[in-house]
C-alpha cells in the first residue's frame, strides 16, 4: 500500500512538473511573439522615418552629403536597435533552454523513481 501511495505522489509531482514547464514554455513563446512584433514595428517605424526624411530632404533640396548623412543616421540607429532585440532574443532563448534542460533532467529522475517503485 505504501508503494502505491509513493507512486501516486511521484506521478502527481511529475504532472505538476509538466504543467509548470508547459506554462513557462507558453510564457516564453508569448514573449518571443511580442519581441518579434516589436521588431516588426521597429522596422516599420524606421522605414516610415526614412521615407519621410527622403520626402522632406528632397523637397527642400538639401545637399547630397546631408541627405546621405541623415539616411546613415537612421540606418545606424535601426541596426543598433535590431542588434539589441536579437541579443534579448538570444538571452531569452538561452534561459529557456536551461529551463528545458532542468525540466528534462527532473522529469527523467521522476520517471526512473516511478519505474523503480512499480518494479519493487
Amino acid at each position: 500500500m505504501t508503494k502505491d501511495i509513493e507512486r501516486v505522489k511521484l506521478e502527481k509531482t511529475l504532472e505538476t512538473l509538466e504543467s509548470d514547464f508547459l506554462k513557462r514554455k507558453r510564457t516564453y513563446e508569448e514573449q518571443e511573439e511580442e519581441l518579434m512584433y516589436g521588431c516588426d514595428q521597429t522596422n516599420r517605424l524606421f522605414d516610415d522615418l526614412a521615407d519621410s526624411t527622403i520626402y522632406y530632404l528632397r523637397k527642400f533640396e538639401v545637399e547630397d552629403y546631408e541627405f546621405r548623412s541623415a539616411m546613415s543616421i537612421i540606418e545606424q540607429n535601426k541596426e543598433e536597435l535590431l542588434v539589441e532585440i536579437k541579443q534579448e532574443q538570444r538571452k531569452r532563448e538561452s534561459a529557456f533552454e536551461e529551463q528545458n534542460y532542468a525540466y528534462q533532467k527532473q522529469r527523467n529522475e521522476l520517471e526512473d523513481k516511478i519505474l523503480s517503485v512499480r518494479s519493487e
